[in-house]
């Protein structure tokens, strides 16, 4: 890696860092009109005191009750620029009653507007007082009277206090023409606004992270000045036309960068070390590019959870499950909270709770759990790198493995649903394949104890771990047992089945009644709907297009069918030149398939759903990554069409984060 020393001599980083406050001095002379839909997808980050959206059938209407003090934050509008505030406001409070709507600008009176009716009215107000303007931000708040709709109708259960009802919202620059105020519809290009000082330091700040982590691995000259001044062109036009939602996130988008360089360099030295100690060796440059991919995923995800307009469903789960870990409850069913499953009592398997416990004294509980499960996500890039290096050594393969797990979709899609146990369960599933291939045939007393804990950990990871790797080592044991020495079968299937026994007897024998009950249950509804002929002769393989669709749509058809194709080019090397370690390799990849079919089937038949799509991806990606090295290998054509996957694939996968980000799970 790069010295420091020559880093404070480079003179392309001292222009990037101009270039960058250059970016954001531009971006705050040219406004342009900002629009809020009161009560829609993306408002809830901006709004202060303000009641759950509302949506009116009658008149298809969405909008929020005000509180009597409801705030907006618009930051980043730039202090000393006049603006025109245009809204629609309705009465909500018994006919008798009249309410007066005030206005605040930066807690400055601006207008005391009637709210006498109930129907919606739109409501022009401009400020120009320099008081209410000399702050870079706009704080928006509007105070009326308010009532209790149980107050006026007995009969109503609703004890919330209200005040008026907010639809849609604009905020649009003024400028001045023949002596008078006129709103701008377009932009306004004003030269004399500055950006606030803290905001111009944080948005330089990234620009030097970026600049500082390309140096650091190494990319060659000008790389480390292009990724800074693509990242300068991409924040400047976000603070133009998103500046609102861009300034509350600027800050703590430094601080993941700032991780993600911090996580990229310890990965990088924890790999080399293992990556050699497990007989490969990889390049360095190699080395490098697969730590920079790290590093994405890790700013990527972490800013997709971090944001504040992200909620992640079962993150709450997580939280209480650690603290009654923590707390001493350990192998059985616990009462669920109010909110997450009714309070109804909830299995739930402990070895990823006792692996956070001994971190939780130096991070708050919700941080901890989401950084475990992108550090957990990303790294498996790590072993499909090492996989594809030591067994079928294809240039660039683990490359483009890496880059295609990292951007999938899919892997945005169980973050952002928060199934961290899942994820914990699907790496320590990595970390065992590894040790079952490199010691299947060495299984000494040594080995044979790591993988049995390791076995037995992974299978109280989670449920659905479970149900997908109780199958998949079965198949692999079969299909090893045929080419394995008589001890070696023996000591692998007493790991096997002692790992099992252990976790049964810890767990899922507190269970029986509970898991007997739901398969039941299942089988009764599976047939009674006709999906299971009773006699065996039919079976409705056209359910079989139609598994958990958000999991297996968020993999490209594309990614399927490279995945296809590299299972093949593996099954040809393997038969052609074979070696021990290839063909355990390829014996366990066609397990990953056979479980993968078997578990498409369940759910096609009986409607459960064990993430399936979730346990396969790392295979898929493997084996896509060896397909577009092969064709990387073939002429200027196939590089073309390789560089093609890996950015439509990023295409792809940015635009479902920003989805995810910003109107689905909020």
């Amino acid at each position: 890696m790069a010295s420091l020393k020559a880093l404070w001599r480079d003179k392309q980083l001292w222009f990037a860092l101009l270039l960058a406050l250059g970016g954001v001095i531009l971006a705050y002379q040219i406004r342009i009109p900002f629009t809020l839909d009161v009560g829609g997808q993306t408002d809830r980050i901006l709004w202060s005191w303000v009641h759950d959206p509302v949506f009116d059938k009658a008149t298809q209407t969405r909008y929020r009750w005000t509180t009597g003090g409801t705030e907006l934050d618009l930051r980043g509008w730039g202090a000393n620029n006049p603006v025109e505030i245009r809204f629609r406001a309705a009465r909500g409070q018994p006919q008798n009653h009249i309410a007066a709507l005030t206005l605040y600008v930066n807690d400055v009176p601006i207008a005391e507007l009637p709210a006498d009716t109930p129907d919606w009215h739109e409501y022009v107000v401009q400020v120009t007082h320099p008081r209410a303007l000399a702050n870079a931000d706009l704080r928006i708040r509007f105070e009326s009277d308010t009532f209790v709709p149980r107050d006026a109708n007995p009969e109503s259960a609703d004890r919330r206090r209200l005040g008026v009802k907010l639809d849609s919202l604009s905020v649009s620059p003024l400028r001045q023409a023949n002596g008078a105020w006129q709103s701008v519809n377009t932009f306004l290009f004003s030269p004399t606004a500055l950006p606030p000082l803290e905001l111009a330091l944080g948005f330089v700040g990234c620009a030097f992270v970026i600049y500082l982590l390309l140096f650091l691995f190494a990319m060659p000259r000008p790389l480390p000045f292009v990724g800074a001044a693509l990242y300068t062109i991409a924040a400047t036009l976000a603070l133009i036309l998103e500046r609102p939602y861009v300034t509350l996130f600027a800050f703590d988008f430094l601080a993941i960068l700032a991780g993600g360089v911090i996580a990229a360099l310890c990965a990088r030295w924890l790999v080399q070390r293992l990556f050699r100690w497990g007989g490969v060796t990889a390049p360095s440059f190699e080395l490098n590019l697969l730590a920079l991919i790290f590093a994405f995923a890790f700013v990527v995800k972490m800013a997709m959870l971090l944001y504040p307009q992200t909620i992640s469903f079962d993150l709450l789960y997580h939280i209480h499950r650690l603290q009654d870990v923590m707390g001493g409850l350990l192998f059985w069913s616990i009462p669920s909270g109010k909110n997450e499953f009714g309070g109804q009592p909830v299995p739930y398997l402990p070895s990823y709770y006792l692996f956070l416990s001994p971190f939780a004294q130096f991070l708050p509980l919700r941080l901890l759990v989401q950084l475990s499960g992108v550090l957990l996500d990303s790294a498996t890039i790590f072993i499909l790198y090492y996989w594809l290096k030591k067994y079928f050594d294809a240039p660039r393969a683990g490359l483009f493995a890496a880059w295609i797990f990292t951007l999938a979709p899919l892997t945005f899609v169980g973050l952002s649903w928060g199934i961290y146990a899942n994820l914990f369960g699907q790496f320590l599933t990595l970390v065992l394949m590894v040790a079952l291939i490199e010691s299947v045939d060495h299984l000494s007393r040594r080995n044979f104890i790591v993988v049995t804990l390791l076995l037995t950990l992974t299978l109280l990871s989670h449920t659905s771990v479970f149900v997908s790797i109780v199958p998949l080592l079965a198949i692999w044991v079969v299909l090893v047992l045929a080419v394995s020495r008589p001890h070696t079968n023996f000591r692998l299937l007493a790991s096997i089945a002692f790992a099992t026994l252990a976790a049964f007897a810890l767990y899922y024998s507190q269970f029986v009644n509970l898991v007997a009950a739901s398969t039941t249950s299942i089988s009764e509804a599976s047939l009674e709907q006709g999906s299971l002929n009773v006699a065996g002769e039919t079976l409705n393989f056209l359910q079989l297009l139609q598994p958990a669709r958000t999991e297996f749509t968020a993999v490209p058809l594309y990614v399927y069918a490279l995945a296809l194709f590299g299972a093949i080019l593996i099954a040809r090397q393997s038969f052609r030149s074979p070696s021990r370690g290839r063909l355990l390799m390829a014996l366990m990849l066609l397990a990953c398939f056979a479980t993968f079919a078997l578990l498409l089937f369940v759910r096609a038949q009986f409607g459960f759903s064990a993430r399936y799509v979730n346990f396969i991806m790392p295979a898929l990606a493997l084996c896509a990554g060896l397909g577009c090295a092969w064709m990387y290998e073939r002429g200027w054509l196939g590089r073309i069409a390789a560089w093609g996957v890996v950015l439509l694939l990023a295409a792809q996968g940015l635009y479902h984060w920003y989805v995810l980000v910003f109107f689905k799970y909020h």
